[in-house]
């Protein structure tokens, strides 16, 4: 879920951290950690941008694959804005994770 639209941010800094998070799933992804949890915040920052997720006590690589690209898919169709996402999955009670993407 999206919410506290902010400013706009630099199309190619945002781009860029979901970029490296991509990565960094794609890492936990062949290594098979797909549906080990989260435990440690995740920071990504590339000029003035940061990318930050706060995993909560159920968060997988899996969920956080499927919200990087929610992630890119809300950006690129609808506004480079700064936002703050509530992660959350059908099925699992709670959310999953909390997270912004923003100016530093």
């Amino acid at each position: 879920m999206f919410h506290s639209y902010g400013p706009a941010v630099p199309q190619a800094n945002a781009l860029r951290c979901l970029l490296d998070a991509t990565d960094d799933v794609l890492q936990q992804l062949t290594a098979g950690a797909a549906h080990q949890r989260i435990d440690e915040e995740l920071h990504y920052q590339y000029g003035n941008i940061r990318l930050v997720l706060h995993p909560g006590e159920h968060m997988t690589w899996n969920m956080w694959a499927y919200s990087v690209g929610a992630l890119n898919w809300f950006l690129t169709s609808k506004a480079f804005v700064e936002i703050v996402f509530d992660i959350a999955d059908i099925g699992v009670p709670g959310i999953l994770g909390t997270g912004l993407l923003g100016n530093l």
